[in-house]
């Protein structure tokens, strides 16, 4: 909710420069290569991937994205894993608990989406703690068996049984979406990455990324 105006932003800023983005395309490297001779930098991001948390099947995994896709196949009691320490907890959380589902958060840090500006986790804060969500830092997710989830502290080692839990979120592990830049290895293109696609890191750090490369191939 805090972001959105950016991406608004953004939107118009791409309109005033006459940059108009076309959405929902797939694209292969051969598309790419008889576009134009100009320059092409890959940004295409990354993609969640489930931990393998030991289990028996019992608890069904997901990922923020796929949760964010179609929140209604997902009902229940939640648990959700933030590694990432940023928005995609928080999102998914609070598409959960928008549908009435009762939602618990866990994460080995000393809070929940740490690395987000107090700006952002202030508020996301007020909306998820009043909407009954339930914060657990400090804590790992060891297994889960027979509908239970089991949660070891970090510092004390002590560990917690969740009881019933229907669906957890795993927020986890991020896959740069690279095959495009492979294949694209071989051409005689000027290519530069830039984001996630090279490693999953801050949007911060993915800005500065194209903003360098776009420096290195603008004429003096």
């Amino acid at each position: 909710k805090e972001l959105a105006a950016v991406i608004d932003w953004r939107v118009r800023q791409l309109d005033k420069l006459g940059v108009h983005p076309e959405f929902n395309q797939t694209v292969t490297a051969d598309q790419l290569l008889n576009i134009d001779d100009g320059i092409i930098v890959m940004a295409t991001g990354a993609e969640a991937v489930a931990d393998a948390i030991p289990g028996d099947g019992s608890v069904v995994q997901t990922t923020p994205v796929e949760l964010l896709n179609d929140p209604g196949l997902f009902t229940g009691r939640a648990l959700i894993r933030d590694q990432g320490r940023g928005l995609s907890a928080l999102v998914a959380a609070e598409a959960l608990a928008a549908q009435g589902s009762n939602v618990i958060v866990v994460t080995d840090e000393p809070a929940v989406g740490l690395d987000l500006d107090l700006t952002v986790r202030v508020p996301a804060y007020d909306r998820l703690l009043n909407s009954g969500v339930e914060f657990l830092p400090n804590h790992t997710v060891a297994a889960f068996e027979d509908g239970a989830v089991k949660l070891q502290h970090v510092f004390t080692g002590q560990q917690t049984v969740l009881p019933s839990i229907d669906v957890l979120v795993d927020d986890h592990i991020m896959r740069p979406c690279d095959d495009l830049m492979k294949a694209l290895a071989g051409s005689d293109r000027i290519v530069r990455s830039v984001g996630d696609c090279v490693a999953p890191r801050t949007v911060e750090a993915a800005i500065h990324e194209a903003a360098q490369a776009i420096a290195q191939l603008t004429p003096a």
